[in-house]
């Protein structure tokens, strides 16, 4: 008995060797499972990332009709073995600042390359996840590593989403495609061609403006529409034969196109690689005639209100550290537009401002240029929906507002006049872009906006300092109306009469107040009315206890000027319809 327990006492070598073996095994497989865990897992997280950023961007597309990218991606060597058929063409980075509740678990490299300007900066991003222009297949760029069997592979896709139908695409290379149509490939300088009714029909670029539509079928009531849409999107889609080809133009309907959407704050580049900085919860238009920078950039917010980019070169103020430096280093850049008295310099509250408030603006506007290299203004008057026909100096804004609504910068409104400085200035106040401030014009940047224009060739120095009545709204001023409203008595809500193609009005020597933006004629650079109709008040003052109006005062006038500020009292200027404003956002 005792020889049996002794020898259950030890184990024999075998049951060692078996014991080590069994244990090596598991701990072998624990380590494998966990090893394919963690290769499950970060594949799991790239296809769920993928699917989400798919259901974004088609909620995107759908509503503004492109992908929400703008940063070409060219290092993609690496995604050669996974792309698919329809993978041609261009990749972007996909813009993640503009999809609404994202959370990911790759792509933290958008970060430092959304601002990214050069290529080779943006192509040393490998967290990003980038989509294909044609397909609008999603890929990220880094990859995945995944090993089973000993067998290690990158995947850079979601497999599981079949690559065998294109995207029906609404633009190529900026241009749209009509909804009726079939994208069948190229691109505006390659042969970019569309299908209708079974006709090929191939994009023509305009390497000049075309003032003639007779060579092409085109119905006559049609021509000159052709002919502007032509011009302004710089060519137009033709038939693919060569005697007398039918045309398919894009209708300049800027509604339509307004689909970049800067849910942040960030920098547009135009198609000449300018910039301007955008303000967050903006859009910017496709439409061409308003989406450069030298022509004009038009940028809108979510209200509908449409403003104006005023570019100043940053070499003005480089040298400039503090605010006054900078201010007079901008009064020096705009010398043929000073006024000799006229300054942006508070006397009393009669602007609507302490002298406090009114240096806080001054010097905020200042930097502002300095740092973003220019500003926005109204591309229209301050505006209603309904007319006001009476005003007075003893309103305040919460009433002004109650029984009018806010200020808006759009098109087809009646003027917001019948209101003083001080009302115009707390009015402007209350529009909001979110992180700006919003204020009246200063002299400086009224000043500003006459050299852009000069600058820019779009009028000439005559037509700005010496005489403005060819282009803008004075007594001496001759145009036709063929839309909007006009009134020669902005007193009487009756006297405000429409105008249409069918119904024009000639504006002859004679006083009449318009709607916003009824007539190109009057416009410069995008922004409507600035020569004339309503006196726009300024934050400028000429030192003797008057507010400055500028375009003169106001579309009565006669031999006005846009260069030209007057100096105006504020008594009893609240029941003056003459006078009204226009908002600036910096």
């Amino acid at each position: 008995m005792k020889e049996v327990l002794k020898q259950e006492k030890g184990i024999s070598l075998i049951s060692l060797v078996i014991t080590v073996i069994i244990i090596v095994s598991i701990t072998g497989m624990i380590i494998y499972n966990s090893h394919t865990s963690i290769y499950v897992k970060n594949l799991t997280s790239m296809y769920n990332d993928i699917e989400t950023l798919r259901d974004k961007i088609s909620e995107y597309y759908s509503k503004y009709g492109t992908i929400p990218a703008n940063q070409k991606y060219t290092n993609t060597e690496n995604l050669k073995e996974a792309k698919g058929a329809n993978d041609v063409g261009d990749f972007y980075v996909i813009d993640l600042s503009a999809l609404d509740g994202l959370i990911l678990n790759y792509g933290k490299d958008y970060e430092r390359v959304k601002y990214m300007g050069e290529q080779d900066e943006i192509n040393k991003g490998t967290d990003l996840y980038i989509i294909n222009y044609n397909s609008h297949n999603i890929f990220y760029v880094r990859g995945v590593e995944y090993e089973i069997d000993g067998r290690s592979e990158i995947y850079y896709t979601d497999e599981n989403e079949p690559d065998t139908q294109k995207v029906q695409l609404r633009y190529v290379s900026g241009i749209r495609i009509p909804n009726n149509a079939e994208y069948i490939g190229g691109d505006k300088y390659s042969k970019l061609t569309i299908k209708v009714d079974g006709i090929n029909y191939i994009w023509k670029v305009l390497d000049e403006e075309i003032k003639s539509a007779d060579e092409y079928t085109i119905d006559e009531a049609e021509k000159q529409n052709f002919i502007k849409s032509a011009n302004a999107y710089e060519g137009f889609y033709v038939e693919d034969v060569t005697n007398k080809p039918k045309v398919i133009y894009l209708p300049l309907n800027e509604e339509n196109n307004w689909i970049y959407y800067y849910k942040e704050e960030g920098i547009y580049k135009d198609d000449n690689k300018e910039e301007a900085y955008i303000p967050a919860k903006c859009y910017v238009s496709r439409t061409p005639n308003i989406n450069k920078i030298n022509q004009g950039l038009v940028i809108k917010d979510e209200g509908g209100n449409e403003y104006v980019w005023i570019p100043v070169p940053k070499d003005i103020t480089k040298d400039a550290k503090t605010e006054d430096e900078i201010e007079q280093a901008l009064i020096e850049y705009t010398e043929d537009y000073n006024k000799e008295g006229y300054s942006d310099t508070w006397y009393d509250d009669t602007c609507g401002l302490t002298k406090e408030e009114y240096e806080n603006k001054k010097n905020t506007m200042l930097r502002s240029i300095k740092q973003n290299g220019g500003f926005y203004i109204g591309r229209y008057e301050a505006g209603l929906d309904n007319p006001k026909i009476s005003g007075s100096s003893s309103q305040t804004v919460s009433t002004l507002i109650s029984e009018n609504g806010l200020p808006l910068s759009q098109r087809d409104k009646y003027p917001y006049n019948f209101v003083t400085c001080a009302q115009a200035e707390q009015l402007a106040e209350k529009v909001n872009i979110e992180g700006k401030t919003s204020s009246l014009m200063f002299g400086i940047q009224w000043k500003l906006v006459c050299k852009f224009i000069s600058t820019m060739e779009n009028k000439t120095e005559e037509q700005i300092l010496k005489d403005s009545a060819e282009w803008g709204n004075y007594n001496n001023s001759q145009f036709i109306v063929s839309r909007g409203k006009y009134t020669t008595d902005a007193s009487v809500e009756s006297l405000w009469k429409p105008a249409s193609i069918s119904n024009t009005y000639l504006k002859t020597s004679s006083p009449v107040l318009l709607t916003t933006g009824i007539t190109d004629r009057n416009m410069a650079l995008n922004i409507y009315d600035l020569a004339g109709n309503v006196g726009e008040w300024l934050l400028e003052s000429n030192g003797t206890g008057k507010q400055t109006i500028g375009g003169n005062t106001a579309w009565e006038q006669e031999n006005s000027t846009l260069a030209t500020r007057d100096s105006i009292s504020n008594s009893e200027i609240g029941a003056d319809g003459r006078y009204g404003f226009r908002i600036t956002i910096y």
